[in-house]
Protein backbone atom coordinates (compact mmCIF):
# COMPACT_ATOMS: atom_id res chain seq x y z
CA UNK A 1 0.00 0.00 0.00
CA UNK A 2 0.86 3.68 -0.98
CA UNK A 3 2.12 5.76 1.95
CA UNK A 4 -0.41 9.11 1.88
CA UNK A 5 0.78 12.14 3.76
CA UNK A 6 -1.30 15.35 2.99
CA UNK A 7 0.57 17.98 1.91
CA UNK A 8 0.20 20.53 4.75
CA UNK A 9 1.74 17.78 6.91
CA UNK A 10 4.96 16.95 4.55
CA UNK A 11 5.76 20.93 4.96
CA UNK A 12 5.06 21.24 8.93
CA UNK A 13 7.02 17.99 8.80
CA UNK A 14 9.71 19.56 7.17
CA UNK A 15 9.81 22.38 9.87
CA UNK A 16 9.62 20.20 13.03
CA UNK A 17 11.83 17.06 12.26
CA UNK A 18 11.99 16.13 16.28
CA UNK A 19 8.12 15.92 16.76
CA UNK A 20 6.24 13.40 18.72
CA UNK A 21 4.76 10.22 16.62
CA UNK A 22 2.41 7.70 17.70
CA UNK A 23 0.86 4.65 15.78
CA UNK A 24 -3.01 4.55 15.80
CA UNK A 25 -4.47 0.95 14.89
CA UNK A 26 -8.08 0.11 13.60
CA UNK A 27 -8.75 -3.45 14.12
CA UNK A 28 -11.88 -4.29 12.74
CA UNK A 29 -12.95 -7.78 13.82
CA UNK A 30 -14.80 -10.71 12.10
CA UNK A 31 -18.03 -9.71 14.25
CA UNK A 32 -17.95 -6.33 12.86
CA UNK A 33 -16.74 -4.75 16.03
CA UNK A 34 -13.56 -2.28 15.73
CA UNK A 35 -10.55 -1.77 18.10
CA UNK A 36 -9.04 1.41 18.16
CA UNK A 37 -5.82 1.04 19.89
CA UNK A 38 -2.69 3.59 19.51
CA UNK A 39 1.19 2.76 21.00
CA UNK A 40 1.28 6.24 22.07
CA UNK A 41 1.33 6.61 26.21
CA UNK A 42 -1.97 8.07 26.10
CA UNK A 43 -5.51 8.45 24.13
CA UNK A 44 -5.46 10.32 21.05
CA UNK A 45 -8.28 11.63 19.98
CA UNK A 46 -8.54 12.37 15.58
CA UNK A 47 -11.54 15.10 14.84
CA UNK A 48 -13.54 14.54 11.91
CA UNK A 49 -11.73 16.81 9.19
CA UNK A 50 -8.37 16.20 10.53
CA UNK A 51 -6.33 16.25 7.10
CA UNK A 52 -5.41 12.63 6.05
CA UNK A 53 -8.26 11.26 8.22
CA UNK A 54 -11.77 10.50 6.59
CA UNK A 55 -13.40 9.05 9.26
CA UNK A 56 -15.49 10.92 12.14
CA UNK A 57 -14.22 11.84 15.65
CA UNK A 58 -12.28 9.16 16.76
CA UNK A 59 -10.54 8.04 20.31
CA UNK A 60 -7.92 5.98 19.87
CA UNK A 61 -7.15 4.13 23.67
CA UNK A 62 -3.68 3.52 24.88
CA UNK A 63 -4.66 0.85 27.27
CA UNK A 64 -8.50 -0.43 26.83
CA UNK A 65 -6.81 -3.32 25.21
CA UNK A 66 -4.03 -4.01 26.01
CA UNK A 67 -0.59 -2.09 24.62
CA UNK A 68 0.18 -2.50 20.72
CA UNK A 69 3.17 -1.63 18.51
CA UNK A 70 3.63 -2.82 15.26
CA UNK A 71 7.01 -3.95 14.06
CA UNK A 72 8.70 -2.54 10.48
CA UNK A 73 6.79 -1.97 7.48
CA UNK A 74 8.23 -2.69 3.85
CA UNK A 75 6.74 -1.55 0.63
CA UNK A 76 9.04 -1.72 -2.51
CA UNK A 77 7.74 -1.16 -6.22
CA UNK A 78 8.65 -4.02 -8.74
CA UNK A 79 6.89 -5.83 -11.27
CA UNK A 80 6.15 -8.96 -8.76
CA UNK A 81 3.64 -8.78 -5.88
CA UNK A 82 5.26 -9.07 -2.58
CA UNK A 83 2.80 -9.86 0.67
CA UNK A 84 4.64 -7.10 2.55
CA UNK A 85 3.75 -8.40 5.90
CA UNK A 86 3.98 -6.57 8.95
CA UNK A 87 4.47 -7.99 12.65
CA UNK A 88 1.53 -6.55 15.17
CA UNK A 89 2.15 -7.22 19.18
CA UNK A 90 -0.53 -6.87 22.06
CA UNK A 91 0.38 -6.67 25.66
CA UNK A 92 -2.71 -6.93 27.81
CA UNK A 93 -3.10 -6.31 30.97
CA UNK A 94 -4.59 -9.03 33.11
CA UNK A 95 -8.19 -7.45 33.19
CA UNK A 96 -8.02 -6.59 29.25
CA UNK A 97 -10.91 -8.89 27.01
CA UNK A 98 -11.86 -9.37 23.87
CA UNK A 99 -15.09 -7.12 22.26
CA UNK A 100 -18.50 -8.63 23.10
CA UNK A 101 -16.62 -11.53 25.16
CA UNK A 102 -16.00 -12.13 28.39
CA UNK A 103 -12.31 -14.24 27.86
CA UNK A 104 -9.24 -12.31 27.82
CA UNK A 105 -7.27 -10.80 24.45
CA UNK A 106 -4.66 -13.95 24.76
CA UNK A 107 -6.88 -16.32 25.00
CA UNK A 108 -9.54 -15.15 21.81
CA UNK A 109 -6.05 -14.92 20.27
CA UNK A 110 -5.39 -18.64 21.09
CA UNK A 111 -8.97 -19.69 19.28
CA UNK A 112 -8.37 -17.82 16.08
CA UNK A 113 -11.05 -14.93 17.18
CA UNK A 114 -8.69 -12.18 15.50
CA UNK A 115 -8.21 -14.06 12.23
CA UNK A 116 -9.25 -13.08 9.23
CA UNK A 117 -9.64 -9.19 10.89
CA UNK A 118 -8.71 -6.11 9.10
CA UNK A 119 -5.69 -3.71 9.99
CA UNK A 120 -5.65 0.08 9.37
CA UNK A 121 -2.60 2.03 10.26
CA UNK A 122 -1.68 5.52 10.35
CA UNK A 123 0.87 7.62 12.10
CA UNK A 124 0.15 10.75 13.80
CA UNK A 125 2.64 13.42 14.21
CA UNK A 126 2.19 15.96 17.68
CA UNK A 127 4.36 19.12 18.11
CA UNK A 128 6.62 18.51 20.84
CA UNK A 129 4.42 19.46 24.38
CA UNK A 130 1.59 19.13 22.39
CA UNK A 131 0.50 15.18 22.68
CA UNK A 132 -2.81 14.59 21.54
CA UNK A 133 -2.47 17.40 19.14
CA UNK A 134 -3.05 16.04 15.27
CA UNK A 135 -4.13 19.21 13.56
CA UNK A 136 -1.11 18.87 11.73
CA UNK A 137 -2.70 16.06 9.48
CA UNK A 138 -1.91 11.94 10.33
CA UNK A 139 0.27 9.61 7.51
CA UNK A 140 -1.81 6.50 6.21
CA UNK A 141 0.62 3.81 6.72
CA UNK A 142 -0.54 0.37 5.75
CA UNK A 143 -3.93 -2.36 5.82
CA UNK A 144 -3.90 -5.48 5.57
CA UNK A 145 -5.26 -8.84 7.84
CA UNK A 146 -4.31 -10.39 10.87
CA UNK A 147 -2.76 -13.48 9.24
CA UNK A 148 -1.03 -16.36 11.78
CA UNK A 149 0.20 -15.51 14.87
CA UNK A 150 4.17 -15.65 15.23
CA UNK A 151 4.42 -15.95 18.85
CA UNK A 152 2.32 -16.10 21.84
CA UNK A 153 2.92 -17.01 25.69
CA UNK A 154 1.58 -15.58 29.03
CA UNK A 155 2.16 -12.28 28.56
CA UNK A 156 2.11 -11.61 24.59
CA UNK A 157 0.47 -12.58 21.31
CA UNK A 158 2.52 -11.30 17.97
CA UNK A 159 0.30 -11.65 14.91
CA UNK A 160 1.95 -11.88 11.57
CA UNK A 161 -0.08 -9.11 9.37
CA UNK A 162 -0.03 -9.53 5.71
CA UNK A 163 -1.51 -7.20 2.50
CA UNK A 164 -4.23 -7.87 0.90
CA UNK A 165 -2.05 -9.17 -2.02
CA UNK A 166 -0.60 -12.58 0.11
Amino acid sequence: MKRLLPTGLVAWLAANPNCTKADLFQITLPTGAAMYVTEGQWDITVPSGTPGWAGSTTTFSATQYGRWNRGPITSEASFGLPDNPMALTCIPQQSTVFPGLTIGILNAALNGLFEPSSVRVWTAYMPNGGYGNVTNGIETKWFGYIGKINDINRTKVEFDCVSPLY
